[in-house]
């Protein structure tokens, strides 16, 4: 039977899209009836469920503020604990770096000259270069020297941007997430808006907070929930918007789902100039569970859900002005249209672990 072995370096806590994809490739593997083995950091917060596949292998967490600078250092150590740590590998088996960064690139051809390992090697690229493209194409060219690497991309701009690069890569979308449907009957929708997630200028934090003191001062209160953990609001704000809730504790993953099936609108207003590569996960969350979407136009989203939901959910201009505009709009028409039930029905297959697992690992 064939192994899938993920090295996951990442793998340290509960949440984010290493914690969630965990999930889903155990569901998937599960489903398609393949083994599945872990390969992480000795995280003792893992659920059993995770922990029971898993094997503390590394001891250095390789995510840092400056992900291109020292990369020949953490990839030789990294290739190393692979060497020494990793099992020895059966003919047909996968292994797979779900969430590759630039270090886990640049281990491959050091653990494959050291180990002579010929099996079939997966990088799954979850990680967008910013500013130094130049390295990161350098390690993906060496990468690719080796016949047996496979590289996989979830985001078809992504994809074209690599192609356009001469870099060799197959296309699959989606994110393997194990949605909680289950809770949509229990949970009434009490919000009109939902900023959920870590608080960031670039995602639309502080346009949101801005668009919804705008809509206040043209006295229109519309209720939201607003994830705001780490942030130090002035109080006058709380004041201003003291219809809206704001939750500064770190969220469990089931009061995110919670909050999001409790809003009828989620603003994810990301920063175009800066998520040119990327798809997202709460967007395609969202739209999965039928919410209405109010975003910036992300390249993603119209190849994903089409042009026609496009020009129905997304803000023209980046500026809490033209959001609050949206959002003016969007209380005064809240019926879900055939369009937000379309693209809800593609999300739900993106969102797959086993359609996901049988692309992924398709020769």
């Amino acid at each position: 039977m064939l192994t899938i072995h993920v090295l996951d370096n990442g793998l340290i806590k509960l949440a984010g899209h290493h914690y969630h994809h965990a999930l889903g490739m155990i569901s998937g593997v599960k489903e398609l009836g393949l083994k599945l083995k872990i390969y992480s950091m000795d995280a003792p917060i893992l659920p059993e469920e995770i922990r029971a596949i898993a094997q503390p292998t590394f001891k250095k967490f390789l995510y840092r503020p400056n992900p291109h600078q020292e990369i020949d250092g953490y990839a030789s150590y990294l290739a190393n604990e692979m060497c020494n740590l990793l099992p020895n590998f059966e003919k047909n088996d996968v292994l797979l770096l779900p969430n590759s960064n630039y270090d886990e690139i640049a281990a491959i051809p050091k653990f494959i000259n050291a180990s002579n390992y010929s099996g079939r090697i997966i990088l799954r690229l979850m990680f967008y270069p910013h500013g130094d493209t130049l390295t990161y194409l350098r390690l993906l060219n060496d990468v690719l020297r080796y016949p047996n690497v496979d590289v996989v991309v979830s985001s078809l701009p992504y994809s074209d941007w690599l192609t356009d690069n001469q870099i060799p890569n197959r296309f699959i979308p989606g994110l393997p997430h194990n949605l909680p449907y289950d809770l949509i009957e229990k949970t009434p929708e009490v919000y009109d808006f939902a900023y959920l997630g870590q608080p960031a200028a670039v995602k639309g934090f502080d346009h949101f907070i801005n668009a919804l003191l705008i809509c206040a001062q043209n006295n229109i209160k519309p209720k939201a929930i607003i994830h705001a953990q780490g942030v130090d609001l002035p109080e006058q704000i709380r004041v201003d918007l003291k219809h809206c809730k704001f939750v500064n504790k770190e969220i469990s993953d089931h009061q995110f789902y919670s909050d999001l099936i409790a809003s009828r609108s989620i603003v994810t207003f990301y920063d175009v100039n800066n998520y040119q590569f990327s798809d997202s996960g709460i967007v395609t969350e969202s739209i999965a569970f039928n919410k209405h979407l109010i975003s910036s136009p992300l390249p993603f989203i119209a190849p994903a859900f089409g042009e026609e939901f496009v020009m129905a959910s997304t803000v023209s201009e980046w500026s809490p002005q033209a959001l609050a505009k949206k959002m003016v709009e969007v209380l005064r028409f809240q019926e879900k249209s055939h369009v937000q039930f379309n693209a809800s029905l593609k999300a739900k297959v993106l969102c797959s672990p086993t359609l996901f697992m049988k692309n992924l690992i398709k020769n």
